[in-house]
């Protein structure tokens, strides 16, 4: 749901030239490591290749879209409806479909 309001609340935004603000966002879903670093500044921060995926989705998406992977989307079939398209990969990520909205 965070995905979805985010590029709504983005539809409504224009860009300082006056061209809407279109957002690439990739989700993928798997185990991460989380925790804080740094001594005076505390970040909140995770690792591991479930975020180096949902990266490599979000990089290489389409503005405007969401990037699901086959993981996430398998999870989001079951409880929501989405449509799926085939695009062709242009990295190392072999699969990727975007959810239409």
């Amino acid at each position: 749901d965070m995905a979805l309001e985010v590029m709504e609340a983005a539809r409504r935004l224009e860009r300082p030239d006056g061209e809407p603000l279109r957002l690439r966002i990739g989700l993928h879903s798997g185990p991460v490591v989380a925790g804080v670093i740094g001594q005076s500044r505390l970040v909140y921060d995770l690792w591991g290749d479930t975020v180096n995926v949902a990266r490599c989705m979000e990089s290489q998406g389409i503005p405007g879209r969401i990037q699901v992977s086959w993981a996430t989307h398998e999870r989001l079939s079951k409880s929501s409806t989405c449509a799926v398209s085939s695009v062709p990969s242009r990295t190392r990520c072999d699969c990727r479909s975007p959810l239409s909205v």
